[in-house]
């Protein structure tokens, strides 16, 4: 992707209509459903990371700060998984970016394949997973939170599903998307819910959202939702996915994290919220483009729990689909 993020200096008026929320969720609920609003849109690609300051915060801050970096679609699967295999290096995926992951407070993604034991290897098809070694290529990166609210969740059943899990919360690895309850994680004694769905292959509840953010409230500082939405390379959010953030921002969420798209969608400010509606791809084996191969990290630091800067840094792939950051060797 070429050209600078740009902030532009002017609002676009998006009067969503509710029909495209209730496409999603079926009856609305009766709170949250005027969802017009006005954004500042960030357009271009990214090229060198740009930064959008939050709404009323100083400079610096007078407390505690605290980094999360989100990234896109992790893939451990297919050409990813055969290539670890036959490297027996399974913390090869992210290698080249670990130093700034593990530098974070809180590094959350997208994990878009299971993980189990008898998992074949493969390098087509549709159906994605790593064996159980890939779980390393996510604790040397020092990911804290993955989201498994997505359409590959379950592309093995319920058993492989239910190991992935359980292989990823043995190894410390906070999980979202698991129902009503968050995925908790203190960093410097602010308490971080992340809440997951997925829109795109199962039918969610407004009702059920606003009942599951104010229950994290009543446990957490700060609401962060990662949502995997929207249309598959397609470079800007749908009305269905500007509907849903403004619904989740009216509920209380402080950032959104979307996936799916497989391409770079554009960070937005939405009142004193940021939503990043897609990262891209992270870890994927989509190497036919260079749209699926160059996305962005997104780096947000909270002062105290107030969100106070939000940028992107650009991230490139090479084969087999693996992540880089433009500054550092290539792998």
């Amino acid at each position: 992707m070429r050209g600078r993020l740009n902030i532009v200096n002017r609002s676009l008026l998006l009067l969503v209509p509710i029909a495209c929320i209730m496409a999603l969720t079926g009856s609305p609920s009766s709170e949250g459903d005027d969802l017009a609003g006005t954004i500042p849109v960030l357009d271009g690609s990214v090229e060198e990371s740009a930064a959008i300051p939050a709404p009323n915060t100083e400079s610096t801050c007078e407390g505690t700060l605290t980094s999360i970096v989100a990234v896109g679609d992790i893939q451990l699967g297919r050409k990813i998984f055969a290539h670890m295999t036959e490297r027996n290096d399974y913390a090869f995926p992210m290698r080249q970016v670990a130093d700034t992951l593990t530098a974070a407070d809180i590094a959350i993604g997208n994990l878009e394949s299971q993980i189990f034991p008898w998992c074949p290897v493969l390098t087509s098809g549709m159906r994605l997973c790593g064996g159980s070694r890939a779980v390393e290529s996510l604790t040397h990166a020092g990911i804290d939170v993955v989201s498994v609210a997505n359409n590959h969740s379950h592309d093995f059943g319920k058993k492989a599903f239910d190991t992935s899990v359980g292989l990823l919360k043995k190894n410390g690895i906070a999980v979202a998307g698991l129902g009503p309850r968050p995925a908790l994680v203190e960093r410097n004694g602010v308490r971080f819910a992340f809440l997951a769905y997925s829109p795109v292959d199962r039918r969610i509840s407004l009702r059920r959202i606003t009942s599951n953010i104010r229950a994290a409230k009543k446990r957490a500082d700060v609401i962060i939702v990662i949502v995997h939405w929207g249309v598959e390379y397609s470079n800007e959010p749908d009305e269905a996915q500007v509907a849903l953030a403004e619904f989740l921002v009216s509920q209380g969420a402080s950032l959104i994290i979307g996936s799916h798209p497989h391409v770079l969608q554009p960070m937005v400010k939405l009142g004193d919220a940021t939503v990043a509606y897609s990262l891209g791809n992270f870890v994927f084996d989509q190497m036919w483009s260079s749209e699926t191969s160059h996305s962005a990290a997104g780096k947000f630091d909270f002062c105290n729990t107030e969100l106070k800067s939000a940028k992107l840094i650009p991230v490139e792939l090479v084969a087999p689909g693996v992540p880089f950051f433009p500054q550092e060797p290539n792998p």
